[in-house]
Formats: structure tokens, C-alpha cells, sequence
């Protein structure tokens, strides 16, 4: 899903992709005149990828939504996703989220009522960032305000963001508020892999800060914005979900979990942002998990900057990870370079530009996808990633330079068309 040069009207964002075969993707995303914040006129798209071509999909208006958004999406077969995201009512005066969930059946897209009996965990600024599909059942996870409304309205308060799971199993959805990290810092969930019906990781990041995150569009895959204080990782087995494994928070420079890929119940990896500085930069971050606990892995590298920008580069994050078998994975974000020459005002801008990471055993190599300096992008960044064929995979995002998605079928990136 491309994004037009800076400036220009409407922005489209890939925020999520899955793919069951080599012919068969989904990619979903957000599409309007303020992708970056909670603007009137932005809505939720959809778009299929048969091998060779993207094709827009129809998907049901949001009844009395001035905003929609969808941000994870899952599938299990030609005929059956399921997509996740959030809205906001056109009469609402606060701006709050409200989780939002639809059903493809291989034919149409359709609005799946949430759960009459949600146990009050998400009546009102709730939001699902990720959803992963298996064997007809799906897990969705993200982050639900569990104050009064009417504190929400007038401000929403630290402490009062609780993670949040909703599960679809036979056509029907079930919540679950899941214990905050020590029990009183805001929690959010931004991934979620299910290698098996019976286990499931979440991953995401903890703060204590005052105002929290706030859930701004798009932070899931553009990072917190500030505030985060460290990476936070739950796991489920045959349902039942493990209380916030404390041996990922760290005391040291803050970290986040955005994207996490599993192979079974001993093996997955979640990646992420490590903050550095007084939070005034970042670097790539990663954790693995052994079927016993969390540690931190080697640093992921960052890839010499292509031809058009200078040799230093900001590094940034790593926003999706997938695994396609068991100690091999990919990674993929983005960093900021600077172009060599200046844009026609005299000025050297500083651009975004995608990378993706391999990992074969414990060993990281950064790659550098096709991109093009000086292109005056909006933004170019690998925002999701899936390798669920073979060792085949394709990577979504947004791009001005209207390189917006990539599939990798012979061990280098090649551009794979604009989602429409």
C-alpha cells in the first residue's frame, strides 16, 4: 500500500500481512488524509496478492466511524481471515478506540459483532494490534483502558491500560484481561504467535509513565513515541495464559516488542526497539525464547545505506519478525539515512529507509532491500512480514517511493507491486 510523495492528500499504510500459499496473500492497512493520527477520513482497506498482482478487496463500512483502522490480519485457508484494528465513532468527543474485528469467508469481508459479555474489557479504548490464526481458532491481542469512561474523556490517566486477548473459536469471540506488569503499570500487546492451537506467544511493552503510550495510529508499528519502559512477553498453553514474564523487563535503556514469530513451544523471537540515549535514539532489539524463559540476543547489525545516501546511517527498529522453521527467521524495519545530495530548497533530508535482518541459529545478517534515494517519500519502512511457504516471503508497508511491498522468492527482495 503506497504512500504519495510528502504533502500530497491521501496516505495508505500496510499494517499487517499474511500469506498461505505463493498465490494467496492478504494485506491490510488504513487508508485516508490522516493516517498519522486520529483525522476524519481515514479507513480501514484490504488487498489480495495472487502470485502476481495486488487487487483491492471490498470491505464493510464501519457504521458511525469517522475513523477505522486495521492493523494484524490471519488466515488459514483461500476462504477463511480474519482481521483485527480499532475505530472511533464519529460521535465521540474524545477520540477513544474501540476494538474492531472482521471475517473474510473467500468471498466477502463482514463485521464481526464483539462479544456480548466482554467482562468490561473493552467497552471504550480498546484496540487489537495483532492476530494470529491456527487450526480455525484465532488469537488477537492488544490493550484495553480500564479506568472510567469518564476519565477517559477528561484524560487518561498512567496505570490504567490493561493487555487484552480476544479469541474466535467457532464463530464466536471471548475476551481475556491478562495481570499488568507488577500489577500496576500500563501494559500493551502489539504481536502475537500461535504455532499451535495449543501455545501462543504475546509480546508488546510496559510503562509507567503518565499518559502512557496513548495509542496513537500506527504506533504499534512505529513505536511508542516515548514512554516505553521495557519489553513485556506472555504465553498461553492449552488457554490458559502465563502471567507478564518479568525476566524480559530490564533496568537499562528502555526497550519495546513489536513483532514475535514462533516455530513451537520452545523456539519464538520477538523484536523490537532498544532506546537509547535519553530515549534521542534507537537501535534495533531483539529477544529469544526456549520454551522456559526470555533473553536478550545479539544486536541485530544494520545494512550499509544504498547508493544516494551517506555512509552513517540513525538506526531505528525492527517492527515483524517470521520464522519459517525452526532457527531461521526474518526481521524487518526501517532506519533513517541522509541523502548525499541536497533536495532543491539546499537541504539534505533525512529519509526513511526499510532494512530486513536474517537469522540463521543465533547469527544475525542485515540486508538492505531496493529502495531509491531522494524520493521524497512519506515514509519507507518494512511495517510487516510473513515467510509462511517455504523460505519464501513477503514484506508490506508504506513507501513514497511506491515500492510498498516485496517478495523474496530466490534469497534477494525484488519489488512485488502496489497494494491497491
Amino acid at each position: 500500500m503506497a504512500a504519495p510523495p510528502a504533502g500530497g492528500g491521501m496516505q495508505t499504510s500496510a499494517n499487517g500481512v499474511t500469506c498461505v500459499s505463493a498465490s494467496f496473500c492478504v494485506a491490510v492497512g488504513a487508508t485516508g488524509s490522516g493516517i498519522e493520527g486520529d483525522a476524519e477520513g481515514v479507513h480501514a482497506v484490504a488487498s489480495s496478492f495472487n502470485g502476481q498482482t495486488w487487487s483491492a478487496m471490498s470491505l464493510p463500512a464501519v457504521p458511525d466511524s469517522s475513523y477505522s483502522e486495521l492493523l494484524g490480519v490471519g488466515c488459514t485457508s483461500q476462504d477463511y481471515c480474519v482481521a483485527v484494528g480499532y475505530w472511533i465513532s464519529s460521535s465521540a468527543t474524545d477520540g477513544q478506540h474501540q476494538e474492531l474485528m472482521e471475517t473474510y469467508n473467500g468471498v466477502s469481508w463482514s463485521i464481526t459483532a464483539t462479544a456480548d459479555d466482554d467482562g468490561g474489557q473493552a467497552d471504550f479504548g480498546s484496540q487489537l494490534s495483532g492476530i494470529s490464526c491456527v487450526s480455525g481458532t484465532c488469537t488477537a491481542v492488544g490493550y484495553a483502558y480500564i479506568g472510567s469512561q469518564s476519565d477517559y474523556e477528561q484524560s487518561p490517566a498512567a496505570n490504567d491500560f490493561s493487555p487484552l486477548v480476544a479469541t474466535l473459536s467457532s464463530g464466536s469471540w471471548s475476551y481475556q484481561g491478562l495481570p499488568r506488569y507488577s500489577g500496576s503499570w500500563d501494559t500493551y500487546l502489539t504481536s502475537v504467535s500461535c504455532p499451535t492451537a495449543q501455545f501462543c506467544a504475546a509480546v508488546g511493552f510496559v510503562t509507567s509513565a503518565v499518559g502512557g503510550w496513548g495509542g496513537d495510529s500506527l504506533a504499534v508499528s512505529q513505536g511508542p513515541m516515548g514512554g516505553a519502559e521495557g519489553p513485556i512477553a506472555y504465553e498461553t498453553t492449552d488457554g490458559t495464559w502465563g502471567g507478564a514474564d518479568g525476566s524480559s523487563i530490564h533496568t537499562g535503556p528502555a526497550q519495546a516488542l513489536f513483532g514475535v514469530s514462533c516455530t513451537s513451544s520452545s523456539a519464538c523471537l520477538a523484536v523490537g526497539e532498544l532506546f537509547q540515549n535519553g530515549a534521542t535514539s534507537a537501535a534495533p532489539f531483539a529477544e529469544a525464547f526456549d520454551g522456559t524463559g526470555w533473553s536478550e540476543t545479539s544486536t541485530p547489525p544494520l545494512p550499509t545505506p544504498p547508493e544516494g545516501y551517506l555512509p552513517e546511517s540513525q538506526p531505528e527498529f525492527l517492527d515483524a519478525a517470521s520464522c519459517p522453521e525452526a532457527g531461521s527467521c526474518l526481521a524487518g524495519g526501517m532506519y533513517e539515512a541522509t541523502s548525499e545530495q541536497p533536495n532543491s530548497q539546499g537541504q539534505y533530508t533525512a529519509e526513511y529507509v526499510p532494512f530486513t535482518e536474517d537469522r540463521e541459529g543465533t547469527a544475525w545478517t542485515a540486508n538492505q532491500p531496493p529502495t531509491s534515494a531522494g524520493a521524497d517519500s512519506y515514509m519507507n519502512a518494512v511495517l510487516a512480514l510473513t515467510c509462511q511457504w517455504g523460505q519464501d516471503c513477503m514484506a508490506v508497508g508504506v513507501s513514497g517511493a511506491q515500492d510498498p511491498t516485496m517478495d523474496d522468492p530466490d534469497g534477494y527482495w525484488e519489488d512485488a507491486g502496489d497494494v491497491q
